[in-house]
């Protein structure tokens, strides 16, 4: 897994600007972006946000074991 300081500028001002575009952008009736902070957010956009880190090699290879699953193991 990379680090954001891995990252050369271009690509950390394009991770920003994706991440943004999830979490806030929203078109007006001109369909200019605009920051909406008031959006809300679902278990999809967790998702896409975890593929935005992805695509950039910020997220791990694989999830964590679940809490039920380690402590099951630890039994």
């Amino acid at each position: 897994m990379r680090q954001p300081d891995d990252l050369p500028r271009d690509e950390l001002v394009s991770l920003v600007r994706d991440i943004q575009n999830l979490l806030y952008a929203e078109a007006d009736e001109s369909e200019v972006a605009a920051l909406a902070p008031e959006q809300e957010w679902d278990s999809q956009t967790l998702a896409d946000l975890g593929s935005i880190f992805g695509r950039h090699g910020l997220a791990p290879a694989q999830d964590p074991p679940d809490d039920r699953s380690s402590r099951q193991a630890a039994s």
